[in-house]
Order: structure tokens, then C-alpha cells, then sequence
């Protein structure tokens, strides 16, 4: 379990927490979906994790990308897993690029803990281990490639087309029968 200003490091990859605090909401940004600040669920404290991890290995990485890179721990040493809208946090790169050998970034990790839980603090996750999405997508793609593809004939029967309600035949707006 890591505090505010402890590090760690997982193969060349090397993460620090500068920041762990309660906090009302969570500012998203500009692509958001839905287009409104992260709140906590009712009965729950919403944390908010400041993080920054550096990549000294020979290759791309992006730890959080996927899943949790990361768990916050409360004073009995419960594990909380991040919220599910990491990717809309106001200026976290999760998800939206690689970052290269040599370089650092700044990340924010959200949570949900019981309002009456204490913060504890934060365990990084076999950050090396995990294959980012970008990885995953280029593996299954090179096995893909490996192996000759197989079509197999589908029976599909679509109904015959019928107008939408107030449309007049010669008209572009016709449909399918469910």
C-alpha cells in the first residue's frame, strides 16, 4: 500500500502517488458521456488519486487502459476498484495514447468507497503484466494473420419492406418489419 509520495516499481515501470483525497465530484472533460461532473453514489465517498508513472522500459505502455491498474485500500485493507468513467476524467490520458520509453505522465484515478470508510491508501496492480488495449488489439490482429480465415455460409431471411406510418410510396423512408 503506497501514500501520498511513495513510489513503486514494477519492471521499469514506475509509479508514484502525489495525491489521494475526498473530494464532491469529479471534473470530466470536453467528450464526456454523459456531460456532467463524476458524483458519488448515494451511502459512498467519491477519492480522487493524483498519479505519476513513469516508463523506463524498451516499449509502449499504457497501465490503466483496460481495467485497474490500481486499487485504493481503506484502513481494514478492503479493496476498491476504480470507477468505471476513468477515461472521462478532465485531463487523463487513459486509454487515448501510448506512452513511450522514457517518458512521464500525470493520470487521475477515481473510487467509491463507503462514506464511513477511511482512506488507506493505494496498491498498484502487476502494472507490467497487463497488456494494454493496444497491445491486445495488435496480438489478436498478428494471430489473425497467422490463420486463414473461415467463412461459413449464414441463413439470414429479412422480412419483405414496408412504409413507415405516413409515407407515401416513391418515398425513401421504408422499413423493415420487426
Amino acid at each position: 500500500m503506497h501514500s501520498v509520495g511513495e513510489s513503486a516499481e514494477d519492471e521499469g515501470l514506475i509509479f508514484k502517488v502525489t495525491g489521494l483525497r475526498e473530494v464532491q465530484e469529479i471534473p470530466v472533460g470536453q467528450y464526456a458521456y454523459p456531460a456532467r461532473p463524476i458524483r458519488p453514489a448515494k451511502g459512498a465517498k467519491l477519492v480522487l488519486a493524483t498519479v505519476v508513472w513513469k516508463n523506463d522500459t524498451d516499449e509502449s505502455a499504457d497501465n490503466f487502459c483496460g481495467g485497474a491498474g490500481a486499487k485504493l485500500l481503506d484502513q481494514e485493507n478492503r479493496n476498491f476498484d476504480p470507477i468505471e468513467r476513468q477515461i472521462d476524467i478532465r485531463r487523463n490520458t487513459i486509454c487515448s495514447k501510448e506512452i513511450q520509453p522514457g517518458f512521464k505522465v500525470r493520470q487521475y484515478l477515481g473510487f467509491e468507497m463507503p462514506s464511513d470508510a477511511e482512506i488507506g491508501g493505494l496498491r498498484p496492480l502487476d502494472l507490467r503484466r497487463r497488456q494494454s488495449g493496444l497491445a491486445l488489439r495488435q496480438q489478436l490482429a498478428s494471430e489473425q494473420q497467422r490463420q486463414p480465415a473461415r467463412v461459413e455460409p449464414v441463413g439470414l431471411r429479412l422480412p419483405p419492406a414496408t412504409p413507415q406510418r405516413g409515407c407515401r410510396p416513391g418515398s425513401t423512408r421504408w422499413t423493415s418489419n420487426p
